[in-house]
């Protein structure tokens, strides 16, 4: 474990020097009166860990490492999850609440495994119900996508189980594509396109994005309609519903058109069949008024196509 930076050793340490033994209210004096400490609490008091505290508040899971327990836990640091954002293409945010979970899931194992237990090949079964492999030379964790994860630190002692820390997020399998959220269900379940989800509703197309497919969505966010409402100055409401089906389907190509497809000037067909211009370094599309729009994430797959995040609305040419 050299190679484990400086600042985390002094992040364990302190943690396990300030919060790993409690005394009661009642000590007798004896000092022998000890409490070790939660999982979560370990978590909660690192600042190297704030995302992961997060991601387990968020959904729900932190109260689980609050109470009773045998739990072993490889948690990751905030380096692990910026890793794993920008691998992903997305922000926080923009990550499904129960993919999230399934992800945090991945990362337990509900029995205390120390270091001393691990062995070299081990398939273990973890919370989430799939299993990781453990390595010995170097310690580390590959999980069912091939992906490889070092275990920079062990045996952490809590009141309810052990904590190893890992340098890279654990994934689970990928889903096979009928298991996949559809794009009508990838926009309701984010809070960025909750006006996205409100257009496609008003102008009877939610059902279009609900079922079989094989498109390609420049989805805008709720700040790229707001900027657009702006830019008209009109309200919401003023928008009639052919409008909005004209404008939505600006946004759609009617093929599957992943990050890797995309090729500088290309000139796509949309769905309302006028050609949208796509740019690369930047990445931004072009819509027929010369009005750009940057291609802030890409690739957030569905089942039935694939969206790509922009920071403006495209209008047909006027």
């Amino acid at each position: 474990m050299k190679t484990i930076s400086k600042f985390l050793k002094i992040t364990l340490f302190s943690i396990l020097a300030i919060t790993a033994f409690s005394c009661d209210d009642d000590d007798d004096g004896s000092g022998n009166d000890t409490q070790t400490v939660s999982i979560a609490a370990v978590v909660e008091g690192s600042s190297e860990f704030s995302l992961l505290e997060m991601a387990l508040k968020d959904t729900d899971l932190f109260a689980t490492f609050e109470g009773e327990g045998t739990f072993t836990v490889f948690a990751p640091n905030n380096d692990a999850f910026e890793k794993l954002l920008t691998e992903l293409g997305l922000e926080y945010d923009e990550v499904p609440k129960d993919l999230l979970a399934s992800i945090l899931k991945m990362h337990v194992l509900t029995t205390e495994v120390r270091s001393t237990d691990l062995m070299e090949g081990a398939s273990v079964a973890t919370f989430e119900g799939e299993n990781i492999t453990t390595s010995l030379n170097p310690p580390s964790i590959t999980d069912p996508r091939g992906r490889i994860s070092r275990i920079i630190l062990t045996d952490a002692e809590a009141s309810n189980g052990i904590i190893h820390f890992v340098d890279t997020v654990i994934l689970p399998a990928e889903k096979p594509m009928e298991e996949m959220m559809t794009i009508a269900e990838i926009v309701k379940v984010n809070d960025n396109f909750e006006m996205l989800e409100t257009a496609l509703e008003d102008a009877e197309l939610t059902q279009t994005f609900d079922g079989n497919g094989t498109f390609t969505v420049f989805a805008p966010t709720d700040a790229a309609f707001e900027a657009l409402l702006a830019e008209l100055g009109v309200e919401y409401s003023d928008l009639t519903k052919e409008t909005l089906d004209t404008v939505l389907k600006m946004h759609v190509l009617n093929s599957v058109v992943t990050s890797g497809d995309l090729t500088d000037s290309m000139m796509p067909l949309t769905l309302f069949m006028e050609a949208l211009t796509i740019n690369l370094n930047p990445n931004k599309v072009t819509d027929p008024n010369d009005r750009e729009a940057a291609i802030t994430t890409v690739d957030i797959m569905a089942s039935n196509g694939v969206i790509h995040i922009i920071d403006k609305v495209l209008l047909n040419e006027q």
